[in-house]
């Protein structure tokens, strides 16, 4: 269902979307479950709608956990919140409890009543996976991302990892099986792009200043692709952020991870736009015919609004 070469159109016209279709497959009365699954386990699945950038499109709130791996050692998952429930445990209450402990950060502590966003669930056997669309409160992704919170990305899901993070297999599982959660459609009930996730590594100032404003563009005129929008992969920008962490007399420096959400729009390899090139003529400068161009783990954005920050880290 992947949308591909998506012609980028103007911000103010790509506001209106829709998940209509996944909402209809939503139940909503938790009592027909319960009449006929006595125990099991409940996954909550809160998300918001980011339309702050070309096209709008879908985060979901996870959050990170400790766990062993089959050679015992200890490493970070990235799961959805989760409880058990038997005959004894009301899942409507337990979830708000859950929701209003996890996402004080959202609430300024104040006591949410999480059921006025609830959706529908489905259901996977005793298991049960609720929705909720908390695109109201939060305003700000990069306040979400804090602590052990984590707003996830569809194309993280796909990859099965966020930063180094790996994603759990219930999360994969899940939307492998519902893909159709993962995307928004337009007036015209057409798939919207869905974003690609890209990286940028620097000192932690100005990581906090693109984590507002966005990566800057190139003013390097020896620029490989042009004065355009880099992104790398994430162990590249690592290291760019890691070269700029050092101590300076007694002053320490750190270093910044910028993620963001990419839309590539049209797009094209450096290797497909060289045999483009060679074969029918086309201009040197790539970007009269695409709106961006990658080459291994480097992603080069034609405009500005393509870019969406989504969360930033001190090195």
């Amino acid at each position: 269902m992947e949308v591909e070469n998506a012609e980028l159109v103007e911000l103010s016209e790509q506001k209106k979307y829709n998940n209509d279709f996944a909402l209809d497959v939503l139940r909503i009365d938790i009592d027909d479950f319960t009449t006929n699954y006595f125990y099991g386990k409940v996954y909550l699945v809160p998300y918001c709608i980011n339309t702050s950038g070309v096209y709008p499109f879908i985060q979901f709130i996870t959050h990170y956990s400790g766990t062993f791996t089959e050679n015992e050692d200890f490493t970070n998952i990235i799961k959805f919140y989760e409880f058990f429930y038997s005959p004894f445990v009301n899942i409507t209450e337990n979830s708000n409890k859950l929701l209003n402990l996890a996402l004080l950060h959202l609430t300024n502590s104040v006591v949410t009543d999480f059921s006025k966003y609830f959706k529908g669930y489905i259901n996977k056997s005793q298991d049960i996976f609720l929705f909720y669309d908390l695109s109201e409160l939060n305003k700000d992704p990069t306040v979400t991302n804090i602590n052990h919170t984590w707003l996830l990305h569809s194309c993280e899901i796909l990859d099965k990892h966020s930063y180094n993070i790996s994603v759990d297999s219930i999360i994969s599982d899940f939307f492998t099986e519902h893909s159709y959660f993962m995307y928004l459609r337009d007036e015209k009930n057409e798939l919207y792009e869905l974003p690609q996730i890209g990286y940028s590594g620097s000192s932690f100032k100005a990581a906090e200043f693109r984590s507002v404003f966005g990566n800057p563009s190139s003013n390097d005129e020896e620029s490989i692709f042009g004065k355009y929008y880099y992104f790398t992969d994430y162990n590249t920008a690592l290291e760019e952020a890691k070269s700029d962490k050092n101590v300076i007399g007694k002053e320490r420096k750190y270093g910044g991870l910028n993620r963001y959400a990419l839309f590539k729009g049209k797009t094209t390899s450096f290797t497909e736009f060289s045999v483009k090139f060679g074969e029918d003529g086309l201009s040197k400068d790539w970007s009269e015919n695409y709106d961006s161009i990658y080459l291994e783990g480097l992603v080069v954005l034609k405009r500005y609004e393509q870019q969406v920050p989504v969360s930033y880290h001190l090195v």
